[in-house]
């Protein structure tokens, strides 16, 4: 769907300057649109991206508890996902102090240098 700039960036929940910035870095797809004053561009924005954004003056108390709920689950599993990754971070620091200390280990002498003298 193309709409303006001001459109798209209220539909991304951005600013116009961010709309523009993503477009010249290429993250949105623009048409250039010549007009008697300058150009404008015409914002390409997925439909699928519209459907996934309520606009936030105009939700329902469904919709923010909808979307309250949906965050908090996100968090719960970014914290269960923070603890097995703190655990494992543990492990390999363990792990690696196991091996410094066998690094700083005495080396026994060359076998040479274990053989009977005559």
């Amino acid at each position: 769907m193309e709409v303006s700039v001001a459109e798209a960036a209220r539909i991304l929940g951005v600013s116009p300057q961010t709309i523009r910035r993503r477009i010249k870095r290429g993250i949105l797809q623009a048409q250039k649109v010549d007009r008697p004053q300058g150009f404008t561009y015409r914002v390409d924005v997925p439909d699928e991206v519209i459907d996934q954004v309520p606009p936030a003056r105009d939700a329902t108390p469904d919709q923010v508890n909808t979307s309250l709920s949906q965050a908090l689950g996100l968090i719960a599993r970014l914290q269960e996902e923070n603890r097995d990754l703190a655990h494992q971070l543990g492990m390999f620091r363990e792990r690696a102090e196991t091996l410094q200390k066998l690094l700083e280990a005495p080396k026994p002498p060359p076998w040479w240098r274990r053989l009977p003298r005559k």
